[in-house]
């Protein structure tokens, strides 16, 4: 989808030059709002909804697993091991970590693995 193109060519300028000056505070919260993108494609195209336009939902289904892997990519330095096991999930090799790997989209037709669980919930301890 061109938005989401468009998303990912500025967000990608922005953390090169971030990363290069080591402004990782702001660049997490670009990070965060290009994250959005995923949901934004799900509210308007809803791609796990049957009832909508199939075409739509495929771009819209593509277009969101192109902004995980780009945000895999961006996350990698911050959350290392978690995002290994999300490349795993994808089942993409570990090359795909390479800079020059943003903004290429997963090739149609691949497959990806059962989903994961990458953030585990803290369980919260009562002092006292």
């Amino acid at each position: 989808m061109e938005k989401v193109e468009l998303e990912t060519a500025n967000i990608v300028r922005r953390y090169l030059r971030s990363m290069e000056r080591a402004e990782y505070g702001t660049l997490l919260n670009a990070i965060e709002n290009y994250a959005r993108q995923i949901n934004s494609l799900f509210t308007q195209f809803k791609p796990h909804d049957d009832r909508f336009p199939e075409e739509q939902r495929r771009d819209a289904l593509f277009s969101s697993f192109y902004v995980l892997k780009n945000l895999m990519i961006m996350l990698q330095p911050f959350v290392p091991a978690t995002m290994d096991r999300l490349r795993e999930t994808l089942r993409l090799p570990p090359e795909v970590f390479r800079i020059d790997e943003l903004g290429k989209p997963i090739p149609a037709g691949h497959e990806i693995g059962p989903k994961g669980e990458y953030f585990p919930a803290v369980k919260e301890t009562v002092s006292g």
